[in-house]
């Protein structure tokens, strides 16, 4: 039995087969045959993608991605069967060698095709045609479904059997291009994966009833405006023009992702029984800028006039950038379109952005985008409307208040909301799946299934970096209790009491500087405050903003704090915060920490309010920080982390070995006194040090002894000297 020859080039681990084309059943279906000792020679199992790529012989490779299947059982071991198709693509005849190798399952996201013969078929046909396959960027793919005995839903049987009359035996023929993928490589199409045409324009015939404006939330200012504006242009242009003046003719939405914008406008369109052709600024983003111009001018000439119509173009910043290099034939084409359909009397423009500064100014100007409508985050009200519309489907659990998880999902739009509950939703049937159909048809959504959720939930604002706190709270800090009443009074009051400030005209302070000696555990009092006042927490350490390129450590400034702004309440945490902002005019990186000091000014203490954010540095060296830095109005409140006391060094050390089993004889109050000198991570040290003793001892030791202590004891120096702290305190005191 000859074993399948086995190559190893550098960058991809294989075998080197022979090629043998054969058609039949697996035709156009994205299927290669291999023996069954060959694919469990490579590690695989059946069904699982394969990439097939042509010997490197000088001539340019190329590669396809397939399932892989099993053979017959009389076929060589070291034959790979495919149809002409790939063989086409590949470039390989029978005979000919190539190489498989396995790649990881890996689920597409999104995916976006071009064709030229089939632009236009809705994109849930191309995922029902695609799905199961395995994709690769560069690739063309057949219309034929991976598996010719899969059942298709009714809708999908429907629309193939639609395609089949319309295409006849050009079904089996026509192909279409994967022009990208997200992620890159090899990809499979699942249920889940959204397919785009590059660059298409799809429409929307008519308005469809599901989309109610009773079923949005939050959204009632939005809503009012947007139906004083269409019904002005709709059902009563003739009042406006008596009035010597016409109706709106374009609105930009701008507001973060996931705040509603386009899905208002679809309930709005079907309020008003109007058409929606949709233009993609993220689908036209690669596509060549002349073609994108002539599909824009076909666009707003085929649809306008007759029944009324609204032209929907998301994302506009990426077809009319603010930079006059990008996309400039685009940008062109979509300011004249909007131009020439200006009379139109059943067309508006409706536009949408999550970042208004990007677009080009001409887009506002008179006859265009006339009107702007704000999407901010919702508020605590808003978002109790928007959970009541996703909770009418779960059967909701007595435990569960909305008004209570309402106000635990600072920074959530409406999307991270709806997610939220389908995520919850989920955890409640992983949680029930083992039950009876009897127990299953009385379950319901717990509390507990929501707070789970709501762990693995990041909201969109944060652009999915919030950092993880644990249940880290004050009784796990064990002292410093003129620092955290400090700090609860910068941080926490201003959250809680939003109201009192407000009737007291006081304004809370822009930030907090924290510093002592290292480990004395200012990061664990800000993990702590942040749970502690129910804000996000968005950290970054003070060399990560600095970056060698100009305008990029000053931009990384900006984005910072937009995300903090658009997430309040959070915590900025700027840790290491001296080598972010040093003392201006003393560095040697030609101006940059000078420009990033500049900026963080700029931020805490400029025109636009940081209002809901609150900014902590911590550093152990507060010489070496810009003085106008520290000022009041920027970190105004300065909190000196002292090294512990006595009585400190008892509450730090009963909270380090809280959940550790101790000798029930043992007197830590006397230990942690004697540690004159222990810091707070000396402590945490120390605990971690008698438990790993008690492991030497005996790894199955029940508890940690007052031996085991002793020892740990003597294997642990305090980190922090005299000198340190005599010249922290100093500063202290100004």
């Amino acid at each position: 039995m000859t074993q399948p020859q086995q190559m190893t080039p550098p960058q991809l681990q294989g075998f080197l087969l022979r090629v043998r084309v054969r058609d039949g059943m697996d035709s156009g279906r994205d299927v290669c045959r291999l023996h069954s000792e060959a694919v469990r020679a490579l590690g695989m199992n059946v069904w699982e993608p394969i990439l097939l790529t042509t010997e490197a012989t000088g001539a340019p490779t190329r590669s396809a991605a397939l399932l892989v299947g099993f053979a017959e059982w009389g076929d060589p071991h070291d034959v790979c069967i495919i149809d002409s198709d790939t063989a086409s693509a590949l470039g390989v005849r029978d005979g000919d060698r190539i190489v498989a190798a396995p790649v990881p399952s890996v689920v597409a996201e999104q995916v976006w095709v071009s064709s030229t013969e089939l632009e236009g078929l809705p994109a849930d046909m191309l995922r029902a045609l695609l799905l199961g396959k395995a994709i690769l960027a560069g690739t063309q793919e057949t219309l034929l479904p991976q598996d010719y005995n899969r059942a298709f839903t009714a809708d999908a049987k429907a629309g193939l059997r639609h395609l089949r009359e319309r295409l006849g035996n050009g079904l089996l023929s026509l192909q279409i291009t994967i022009t990208r993928t997200q992620p890159a490589g090899v990809v499979l199409v699942a249920a889940t994966t959204r397919v785009h045409w590059e660059g298409h324009v799809t429409v929307t015939s008519g308005p469809d009833p599901a989309l109610s404006l009773e079923n949005i939330g939050g959204l009632a200012s939005q809503m009012a405006q947007m139906t004083e504006l269409f019904d002005l242009a709709f059902r009563h242009r003739a009042l406006v023009t008596r009035l010597g003046t016409t109706p709106c003719h374009g609105i930009l939405l701008q507001g973060p992702v996931g705040s509603g914008k386009a899905e208002l406008t679809y309930a709005m369109a079907a309020a008003f029984g109007a058409t929606v052709v949709r233009i993609s600024g993220v689908d036209l983003e690669f596509v060549d800028a002349n073609l994108v111009a002539d599909r824009i001018r076909t666009t707003f000439a085929t649809h306008a006039g007759g029944a009324p119509v609204v032209l929907l173009i998301e994302d506009v910043d990426r077809i009319a950038s603010a930079s006059s290099d990008d996309h400039g034939a685009s940008g062109a084409a979509l300011l004249h379109a909007m131009d020439s359909v200006r009379e139109r009397k059943d067309v508006i423009i409706v536009a949408t952005t999550p970042n208004p500064d990007n677009c080009a100014p001409a887009l506002f100007q008179t006859g265009r985008l006339d009107r702007r409508i704000d999407f901010p985050l919702p508020d605590a009200q808003a978002r109790l409307e928007i959970l009541g519309i996703h909770t009418r489907p779960l059967p909701l659990s007595p435990d569960v208040n909305l008004q209570d998880l309402a106000a635990r999902t600072h920074g959530y739009v409406g999307a991270d909301l709806a997610r939220l509950c389908s995520q919850a939703a989920r955890t409640a049937a992983a949680r029930l799946r083992t039950q009876s159909d009897t127990a299953v048809s009385t379950v319901q959504v717990t509390a507990a299934d929501f707070a789970e959720a709501l762990a693995a939930t990041v909201p969109t604002a944060l652009g999915g970096k919030r950092v993880e706190t644990g249940t880290i709270s004050w009784e796990d800090v064990g002292d410093a209790e003129a620092t955290k009443e400090a700090l609860t009074e910068a941080v926490i009051w201003p959250i809680r009491y939003p109201d009192t400030f407000s009737r007291l005209g006081l304004e809370p302070p822009r930030g907090v500087l924290l510093f002592g000696p290292p480990g004395c555990g200012k990061t664990f009092l800000v993990r702590a405050l942040a749970n502690e006042s129910a804000a996000h927490l968005i950290s970054v350490k003070g060399a990560e903003l600095l970056s060698k390129w100009v305008g990029e450590s000053e931009s990384g400034v900006r984005d910072l704090f937009r995300r903090a702004r658009t997430a309040a309440p959070a915590i900025v945490f700027l840790d290491e915060i001296d080598a972010l902002a040093p003392k201006r005019g003393a560095s040697t990186d030609s101006g940059v920490t000078d420009r990033v000091v500049a900026q963080l000014l700029t931020e805490l203490d400029g025109i636009e309010p940081l209002r809901g954010v609150a900014v902590i540095g911590a550093t152990n060296r507060p010489d070496l920080i810009d003085p106008a830095l520290l000022r009041p109005g920027r970190l105004e409140r300065h909190v000196f982390v002292d090294p512990p006391g006595p009585d400190e060094r008892v509450a730090i050390l009963r909270a380090a070995m809280r959940k550790m089993p101790v000798d029930q004889t043992i007197e830590l109050d006397s230990i942690a006194r004697s540690a004159e000198g222990f810091s707070a991570a000396d402590l945490a040290a120390l605990a971690r040090e008698a438990g790993y003793t008690a492991m030497r001892r005996d790894p199955q030791a029940a508890c940690i002894s007052l031996s085991d202590l002793e020892a740990a004891m003597s294997h642990t120096a305090p980190s922090v000297d005299a000198a340190t702290v005599d010249a922290l305190r100093g500063f202290s005191l100004g």
